[in-house]
């Protein structure tokens, strides 16, 4: 199926009902990338070769939408297709004890890289209609067991001086954008036993997690997730510009 808009074609490349290509044409994050796009980007169709949904009371909401697109820049380059996703958040947990801080990390296996126990701190992707903040506190709640008040999360970013309340993740090939926040408290060491290796699963989003405790020295070490060593980063820079 074809549809044409103002100023441009857009194509189906694989079978869909009438709601679902609604479903996908109307998605906030698809609006919000064309309306994003900055003058100079010509599009003259759109292939959209797959989707994946992911279905909320039994309402479809695309989760991933991947489509090749005939575009160029001001200067008549050609632009590649991209991944669609959207915006998604990634808590650093900190808790402090008499000795030093430590951070609250998640162990998971992961299929992109292939790693059976990747170790990285808690996020998620923005699927339900609630703001990144309270997506923030939803996904350390589930991941970790760690409950936060809304006004106890800090923006990373505003903090660090950004002028950008997200990053870009991979911007050759997605949209995707995380907002980075930061939780801390203090915490006896013996209630950071506790949650040492706690095990917490959500089956209905095929999630098995671990949790695992590292002093801050530590996890720089061993993290291998880019949005992991990045909130550290901005971390200590904040609290050594603090000093």
């Amino acid at each position: 199926m074809i549809q044409k808009g103002e100023s441009m074609e857009i194509q189906f490349s694989f079978d869909l009902d009438q709601a679902q290509r609604d479903c996908i044409l109307n998605s906030t994050f698809y609006l919000e990338w064309l309306n994003n796009l900055q003058d100079g980007i010509d599009i003259s169709s759109i292939e959209f070769q797959s989707v994946d949904f992911i279905y909320r009371n039994g309402i479809p909401r695309p989760l991933f939408i991947k489509f090749i697109v005939d575009a160029k820049d001001a200067e008549g380059h050609k632009l590649p297709g991209i991944v669609l996703r959207g915006p998604a958040v990634c808590v650093l947990p900190i808790l402090y004890t008499e000795d030093e801080p430590y951070v609250v990390l998640v162990r998971q296996a992961r299929l992109g890289p292939g790693i059976l126990g990747n170790l990285e701190i808690p996020a998620g992707i923005l699927d339900v209609d609630v703001s990144l903040k309270e997506l923030a506190a939803k996904e350390l709640k589930e991941e970790t067991g760690l409950d936060v008040e809304l006004h106890q999360l800090k923006d990373l970013l505003n903090d660090f001086g950004s002028v950008h309340s997200r990053l870009y993740t991979s911007v050759g090939i997605s949209d995707e954008s995380l907002a980075f926040y930061l939780y801390e408290r203090s915490m006896e060491a013996g209630d950071i036993e506790l949650l040492q290796g706690a095990i917490r699963q959500n089956e209905h989003e095929n999630e098995f997690i671990r949790v695992e405790m590292m002093p801050i020295s530590a996890a720089k070490v061993h993290l291998q997730d880019s949005k992991s060593i990045l909130a550290i980063l901005m971390y200590e820079s904040l609290k050594w510009s603090q000093r």
